[in-house]
């Protein structure tokens, strides 16, 4: 399972690469884990060769309702429309991109895509400010928003969360890092955000203080859920307290039906990890079972290690 990272060069975006150097540190004791590419064709290149693979993809991108855009000669075009959502299968997709849950993301998700999560309106009037502190405001606030992304990202990962909660999570680090702002005195703001402000602009302060709230408002309104909301990626189950997998055991439960497969499989390495054995082998006959009732159509996605496998060693090469 890999993080897959798709931001392209383009000057009205080059605050989202701070996402891609946030998780470059939250994740580098396993550097391997996190690809990250600019040109479209290496990342449509790399997709294609991990179709059954159970990655989670970030997009920051400019975006329309059928694709992903990236600028050209003063215009944009389109790079990755809904005649590749097949390269998307088995995966878990976050689009930093505006207005692809429109078209774009209910597309991927009816071509085997388990979760998008993206917008369905423009989101540059997150980023946007009307007043006499423009610049400084919007650069605070795209810092802010970046910071968030990354920490939902690695949240989303490390802590096994279900979608639905990433998208919380999203909501739940922009307001922590707003309320985070809000306390600063001018002297730890310009040292923060690299700016200059004068030591008397309490004004300032209290504008920031307004348009953060409202900023929080509107991101919230506009992050959409498509697909399964209780997916999890299982990367770090292993390193979860007995407590919490309990915890992801009562999430799990409530994956759809559609999703079956994956559902017993996250149950199966669940009580691998738990060392109950008893339940693991309950749960891998069930899903068994499951695969024979489907049809030759059903398109597996590549699990991480043999079912059948001894018990005892396949617990072990879990943890390690």
């Amino acid at each position: 399972m890999n993080i897959i990272n798709y931001s392209p060069k383009s000057k009205q975006i080059r605050f989202f690469r701070n996402i891609k150097r946030k998780l470059l540190h939250e994740f580098r004791d396993q550097p391997e884990m996190l690809m990250n590419f600019w040109d479209p064709r290496d990342f449509m290149s790399e997709l294609k060769k991990r179709q059954s693979k159970n990655d989670a993809v970030i997009i920051s991108a400019h975006g329309w309702e059928d694709s992903i855009l990236r600028p050209n000669q003063g215009t944009f075009e389109k790079t990755i429309t809904i005649n590749e959502s097949n390269l998307f299968k088995n995966k878990f997709v976050f689009a930093n991109s505006c207005y692809t849950a429109r078209k774009f993301g209910p597309n991927l998700v009816r071509e085997g895509t388990f979760t998008y999560v993206g917008f369905d309106d423009s989101i540059s009037d997150v980023f946007l400010s009307e007043n006499n502190y423009k610049s400084t405001i919007e650069l605070i606030i795209k810092k802010v928003y970046t910071l968030s992304i990354a920490e939902a990202i690695t949240s989303f990962i490390k802590k096994c969360l279900t979608a639905k909660e990433f998208c919380e999570y999203i909501d739940f680090h922009f307001r922590k890092n707003i309320n985070a702002v809000n306390k600063m005195s001018i002297k730890e703001l310009n040292k923060q955000f690299q700016i200059s402000i004068p030591n008397d602009s309490q004004k300032l302060k209290s504008l920031i203080k307004l348009e953060f709230i409202e900023k929080s408002k509107i991101l919230k309104g506009k992050i959409s859920l498509l697909g399964e909301e209780n997916y999890i990626n299982w990367k770090y189950i292993h390193s979860l307290s007995e407590e919490e997998l309990y915890k992801r055991l009562e999430k799990i439960e409530l994956v759809s039906d559609k999703n079956l497969l994956y559902k017993l499989f996250i149950k199966a390495t669940i009580f691998l990890v738990l060392d109950d054995k008893a339940n693991y082998l309950k749960t891998i006959q069930e899903f068994s079972e499951t695969l024979e009732k489907e049809d030759d159509s059903t398109e597996l996605f590549e699990l991480p290690y043999d079912l059948s496998g001894d018990f005892d060693e396949l617990k072990d090469s879990l943890a390690g």
